[in-house]
């Protein structure tokens, strides 16, 4: 199994990592564009559980609901998600 980030609703980037930092996770997309990612990861019922699954291993993240930036290159997508209040 690749690397891939599943959201509350069952929708699966395949490709895709979460990092953590400063109290705030990045999710990185492949092949994705911000137009296309930003239904998704505006919607805070699907950031609210998050799991990035990476081999056998997963990490999860719970409350991550405020969409805070949203950064194109090339041809992937970075987005930056907070804790809810």
């Amino acid at each position: 199994m690749g690397r891939r980030i599943v959201m509350a609703d069952g929708t699966i980037y395949e490709g895709a990592e979460i990092g953590y930092a400063g109290g705030v996770i990045w999710c990185y997309l492949k092949n994705t564009t911000i137009i296309d990612a930003f239904a998704d990861f505006s919607d805070a019922d699907k950031t609210e559980h998050l799991v990035f699954q990476y081999g056998e291993m997963q990490d999860e993240y719970t409350g991550y609901t405020v969409l805070a930036a949203m950064v194109q290159s090339e041809n992937d997508a970075q987005i930056e998600l907070r804790k809810g209040a």
